[in-house]
């Protein structure tokens, strides 16, 4: 059976895949996406696998309409680093976005608990 997998920006799916060196698996296919919310919609429309953020298809999953492949070899992803200069005064914009990122990262949490 010939399957189309979505890795980031289409390279395929890469990864240490609990083995002792990096692993890079090439599944041949006619389907290359690198935005993840395209590559989730091509999984639920059944034409290959995606490497997304599991948070992006919790509902997915819950419902059985996607099932999670390479669980046992996925490492854990703790969450989002924001990096920024160390200043006495933060500008008022990235202000702004870091409470909207923390929003949001708090919302799809609760959302896939």
């Amino acid at each position: 059976m010939r399957n189309n997998a979505e890795g980031p920006e289409g390279k395929g799916l890469q990864g240490n895949f609990g083995l002792n060196e990096a692993t890079r698996i090439d599944v041949p296919g006619s389907l290359n996406l690198d935005e993840p919310d395209m590559m989730a919609q091509a999984s639920r429309a059944g034409i290959g696998l995606a490497y997304v953020g599991e948070w992006m298809v919790a509902d997915d999953i819950v419902s059985g309409r996607l099932v999670e492949v390479l669980s046992e070899w996925t490492p854990s992803y703790p969450g989002y680093r924001l990096y920024y200069p160390g200043r006495q005064h933060m500008a008022a914009s990235l202000r702004a976005f870091v409470d909207m990122a923390q929003e949001v990262v708090f919302r799809n949490r609760a959302k896939a608990s």
